[in-house]
């Protein structure tokens, strides 16, 4: 999907700004005697921004091409809807509706619908309320440069009751007048065609009014959360950052304790009334809902380095954040004054609920879906994404606890995603928007199949070769990341049934020069294996 980007020419002009920037650091400390030994920590603080800056942000540990993505059970095709263009910017969230894919961005307002059978993208007649993004100022009145991309949308879903459609968003809202910001939950009813919608109505917002901070972020937006899922009775579940302020500087107390504070919470919330109740506390940055099929309640949460977290969530919970973390402060990998301040029990989660699973290194994980109606081999587990680590993880459960975590690297960060009609549908967080269809795979169901008794599993199971799952059809030497021969890329054309056959009669007929030996089959088992390669 990011071909134009990831080309040769790009990598080389980046390499050079890096290496032209990392050596002059590296001199000029070097004769002022600032280091003493080669600047790790010092060169990569200043590579990493260029790198994100220019774009530069696809994972190092691919070796295949964007759109091919690899599991242990099975692999997917990476088919690419927008490469950025209509859906601009950055961030955002995908939700699955009756219409096709909601698609919201983290800034503009606007909301998009990919219609799933017509493969269509259109803006809806809507935009979400106001953020007040452009009259943030630009420092505090101490001088501290605000981040103003942390004003953001940060979830929308569809609801419905009284017999019409409802669009529920939340996001960040800032107050010009009193120089605070808030969490919002507002929505708006649709025509029932979704071609106009009426007034935005407020069903929540979160208290008190957070004011700017003088140290560290002054706006700790990117803790906001705002995650939105169904709950079994009709409402939604809404869960609400810490926004940064977790007792450890002068920003504010520790309110993901406290009962008189909305941050730092997940709650269920009543429609169309939107009546508020508190589902769990203790939480500092849960980005991902889900519920599973068993009807367990999950959360992805991002905390400290180290201190990611899938937790779940039980009512009257408490999951002890910022008193307990298994993650430490952000600081160099060199350095030895990392531990949590609130933390009496360094690397424990002694005194609260601890989390069911935890990454280390934190992966920053953004979203958490129940993977449904995709393949038997996916379907039932949890569907992590996320941003720092780049890829998928999938959780396979046993219960309540998790069997194993499979990591399934993907070609950039990714945003969220919404399971529906058998795809996996992907937003990357620069905006790039797609689906992950699986690919067929040739069961090897016991030892009477035609495949398997002649031995083309054996042989094909190796990455280098075709996949044979219904490869009848395909054009000759077209799948990617194949070792193709010279003879077989010549042969042009498609693989039909008879082209097939005269194949394994005899490869040298059909691509002169070919390495495939002749495999010595009789007529009624090469028609055997011909209809189990035409199998789709």
């Amino acid at each position: 999907m990011k071909s134009e980007r990831n080309n040769d020419l790009r990598k080389l002009a980046i390499a050079g700004i890096l290496f032209v920037v990392a050596a002059a650091v590296f001199g000029l400390g070097m004769v002022s005697g600032v280091y003493h030994a080669f600047p790790t920590d010092e060169l990569r603080a200043i590579v990493h921004p260029i790198k994100a800056m220019l774009g530069f942000g696809s994972n190092p540990r691919r070796s295949v091409p964007d759109n091919t993505i690899l599991s242990g059970l099975l692999n997917f095709d990476l088919t690419e809807v927008d490469d950025g263009k209509q859906l601009s910017g950055t961030g955002g969230s995908l939700a699955a509706t009756s219409r096709g894919i909601l698609i919201t961005r983290r800034y503009d307002g606007r909301v998009m619908l990919f219609d799933t059978t017509a493969k269509t993208l259109t803006p809806l007649p809507v935009t979400l309320p106001p953020t007040n993004r452009g009259q943030l100022p630009e420092k505090t009145p101490g001088g501290k440069k605000i981040n103003k991309d942390w004003l953001r949308y940060n979830d929308a879903m569809i609801k419905s009751w009284g017999g019409q459609d409802h669009l529920i968003a939340s996001y960040s809202y800032f107050y010009p007048d009193k120089q605070c910001v808030v969490s919002r939950l507002d929505e708006v009813a649709l025509a029932a065609d979704w071609s106009a919608a009426g007034d935005w109505r407020r069903l929540d917002e979160s208290s008190p009014c957070l004011p700017f901070g003088e140290e560290r972020n002054p706006l700790g937006g990117n803790q906001a959360a705002g995650r939105l899922i169904d709950a079994p009775d009709g409402g939604v579940y809404w869960a609400v950052g810490d926004y940064e302020i977790d007792g450890t500087d002068s920003k504010g107390p520790a309110y993901s304790q406290r009962a008189d504070a909305t941050y730092g919470k997940i709650y269920h919330v009543g429609l169309p009334d939107g009546v508020l109740s508190v589902v769990s506390i203790g939480h500092r940055n849960p980005q991902g809902l889900a519920i599973d099929s068993a009807g367990n309640f999950w959360s992805t949460e991002q905390g400290p380095m180290g201190g990611d977290e899938l937790n779940l969530i039980v009512a009257g919970t408490n999951y002890g954040w910022p008193y307990v973390t298994l993650g430490v402060q952000y600081a160099r990998q060199a350095s030895d004054v990392r531990a949590w301040a609130l933390n009496t029990a360094q690397g424990r989660h002694d005194g609260f609920t601890p989390p069911h699973y935890a990454w280390l290194p934190s992966i920053a994980p953004s979203s958490i879906r129940l993977v449904q109606g995709v393949d038997p081999r996916w379907d039932g587990d949890l569907l992590v994404t996320t941003l720092k680590d780049q890829s998928l993880h999938r959780l396979r459960m046993d219960g309540t606890r998790v069997l194993y975590d499979e990591r399934v690297d993907m070609p950039g960060r990714v945003r969220d995603t919404a399971v529906t009609g058998g795809l996996i549908y992907v937003l990357f967080d620069d905006g790039q928007f797609g689906f992950l269809k699986p690919r067929p795979t040739q069961q090897q169901s016991g030892t009477g199949g035609p495949l398997a008794a002649n031995g083309c599993l054996t042989c094909h199971s190796s990455p280098r070769l075709p996949n044979l799952a219904g490869i009848t059809g395909r054009e000759v030497a077209s799948q990617q990341g194949v070792d193709y021969s010279a003879a077989l890329r010549a042969a042009g054309g498609r693989w039909t049934e008879d082209r097939l056959k005269d194949f394994l009669a005899n490869p040298q007929s059909v691509a002169p020069g070919t390495q495939m030996p002749a495999p010595g089959l009789d007529q009624k088992t090469i028609a055997d294996v011909v209809a189990a390669l035409s199998v789709k």
